[in-house]
């Protein structure tokens, strides 16, 4: 699992490090840490919360708007 790919998916929708970390459990330092360390595995539970958060958001907002 590529997890920078599946937080920058959620940042791109307007989530923020915090917001994400109090959605799947843990810390947006946790988060921010898993952008950061390419090498960097989450727990099996929390990885499979941000699993259910990237799905469940990319369900509501499947395209993003970049004409701006």
């Amino acid at each position: 699992m590529i997890w920078t790919d599946t937080i920058n998916d959620l940042l791109q929708r307007g989530y923020t490090y915090a917001a994400i970390g109090n959605e799947i459990g843990t810390t947006g330092a946790a988060v921010q840490m898993m952008m950061r360390n390419k090498n960097h595995q989450p727990r099996w539970s929390t990885g499979d919360k941000l699993i259910a958060l990237h799905k469940k958001v990319m369900r509501k907002y499947p395209k993003i708007d970049t004409a701006a």
